[in-house]
């Protein structure tokens, strides 16, 4: 996955105040754009989910 800025906002009045970012995703019809304030609660709700993940692992050996 690829991450760079989006083109497709260069005209979006939105995008002066809060640029926003291409997240290319391995589905090539599949693009996501997020903002960077959004690319860190997204990073952040992967970072949590892979913890629970690997806790239940973990809890499930026991």
């Amino acid at each position: 996955m690829a991450i760079e800025r989006a083109k497709g906002c260069a005209d979006c009045p939105i995008a002066r105040k809060h640029p926003c970012h291409m997240l290319e995703t391995p589905f090539p019809q599949i693009s996501l754009a997020f903002s960077y304030e959004e690319l860190l609660e997204v990073s952040d709700l992967l970072a949590g989910t892979w913890f629970e993940l690997e806790l239940q692992k973990i809890l499930s050996g026991l």
